[in-house]
């Protein structure tokens, strides 16, 4: 008696379709993820520069997929982390912002004691990143 077992499988195919399936994600998350940010009921908002600073790019290269997400004005780190010299940490806890986010704290930029933190941009990004990271998830089962 002889048994054979053949694997027909392509997992060439197979990990090029799950690539696709996370770069088109990927696609689909960045913008959503601007918009949020720049709907924040936490956005400040005064001329709108800073709105309108929020950008999103996407590129592919050979070794995978990116979505940059910044917010392209000066002043930004300030409004996020505000210039006050106690400062919440446990916002940036998991992100490795706390040393970056605890430089502005009684930075120069006093305005009534200070600006205070308006946390509109990694507070909306990091809930986005946990609905990327369930859509992946299940794009991978």
């Amino acid at each position: 008696m002889i048994v054979t077992i053949k694997n027909n499988i392509n997992l060439v195919q197979i990990a090029d379709e799950l690539a696709e399936k996370m770069k088109s994600e990927l696609k689909e998350w960045g913008p959503q993820t601007a918009l949020e940010i720049r709907n924040n009921p936490n956005f400040p908002f005064d001329t709108g520069a800073l709105n309108r600073g929020i950008k999103g790019q996407y590129r592919e290269t050979e070794s995978g997929a990116t979505y940059t997400i910044e917010a392209d004005v000066p002043y930004a780190a300030y409004q996020e982390f505000g210039t006050i010299l106690r400062f919440d940490a446990s916002y940036t806890s998991g992100l490795g912002l706390t040393n970056y986010a605890s430089q502005f704290k009684g930075a120069g930029i006093i305005k009534s004691g200070g600006i205070r933190s308006r946390k509109f941009f990694f507070r909306p990004l990091r809930s986005r990143f946990e609905i990327l990271l369930q859509n992946l998830r299940e794009t991978i089962k």
